[in-house]
């Protein structure tokens, strides 16, 4: 069977809508992240419309990726990923990160399963090789 390609990058790619440039409004990265509503608001105004540029192959690899780190990623690695990625919207720290990763997951694809498959399903490919 051919495996699911993921990767740590995918989900930096994800979150980086979130820094501070020219096509995100100020508004939004002045958002408390302790809010759900606010959440909501970025998921709905920044994350979808940005998710939806992508093609569909990379938008499948950042949708399965984050399936994969919400299963298997410690929370050490699921904020790394997130504060790594050029965002200056603070993690809420009124929630676990798996439980806001959840959370975002929820936002954008409703009720479809977060759960992941086994490990030996995915290969995590490279920074050098997401765009292939």
């Amino acid at each position: 069977m051919k495996k699911i390609k993921i990767g740590y990058y995918y989900i930096r790619i994800f979150w980086s809508p979130l820094g501070d440039d020219c096509n995100t409004d100020k508004y939004y990265l002045n958002l408390n992240l302790n809010n759900k509503e606010s959440i909501c608001s970025i998921v709905e105004n920044v994350l979808i419309p940005e998710l939806n540029l992508f093609s569909y192959k990379i938008k499948l690899r950042i949708k399965e990726s984050l399936k994969y780190a919400i299963n298997y990623y410690p929370d050490e690695k699921l904020a790394d990923a997130y504060n790594k990625s050029p965002t200056f919207v603070k993690l809420p720290d009124n929630m676990n990160v798996r439980d806001f990763y959840i959370f975002v997951w929820k936002s954008i694809y409703g009720e479809e399963s977060y759960q992941a498959l086994e490990k030996d399903f995915y290969i995590e490919i490279p920074l050098e090789e997401i765009y292939v």
